[in-house]
């Protein structure tokens, strides 16, 4: 058991692992410093993000915004793209894809055709950055996402979410 970050060493392998509330509030990853490598469990997932603990959204982009300042060249996720994993992982461009996909879904939380948000329509920037590609098994995880959303923020303020 740890707090917020435990150092390990595997043989000559150095290992941080890092709780983050990304995804959940007992997400967990490990990052290899001397490699620059992330392994980023749910806390990212390419095309989109599944959410379960949509009270925290807020918490989750500012913990986003910090772990893109991290030194990180790539980042295997546990749900993504299996020829992009193959050749070795996303660069931080997934979490920008992230950010982008979770500001949209709260800036626009309140607005009256919410719920008929399609997939694409929340992941066109992102996707038109190559940042991501759609992927049709994920428009399920939209629509429970946009649902999840929608009935805890529509009576609620929304946070303020920087771009």
């Amino acid at each position: 058991m740890f707090d917020n970050h435990l150092e390990l060493r595997v043989g000559e392998i150095e290992l941080e692992l890092r709780r983050m509330n990304i995804h959940s509030i007992d997400g967990c990853v490990v990052y290899l410093p001397r490699d620059k490598f992330l392994l980023a469990g749910d806390t990212l997932e390419d095309p989109l993000t599944y959410m379960i603990e949509v009270e925290n959204l807020a918490e989750h982009l500012r913990q986003l915004k910090e772990m893109k300042g991290w030194d990180i060249a790539k980042i295997l996720p546990d749900h993504g793209d299996p020829d992009i994993i193959r050749a070795g992982g996303y660069d931080k461009t997934l979490i920008d894809a992230t950010v982008d996909y979770i500001t949209q879904m709260l800036s626009r939380a309140h607005d009256a055709n919410y719920l008929d948000g399609s997939m694409e329509d929340y992941l066109a920037h992102s996707a038109a950055k190559g940042w991501i590609r759609p992927f049709e098994p994920y428009r399920e995880v939209h629509e429970q996402n946009l649902k999840l959303v929608h009935d805890y923020w529509r009576d609620k303020t929304l946070p303020e979410v920087a771009p």
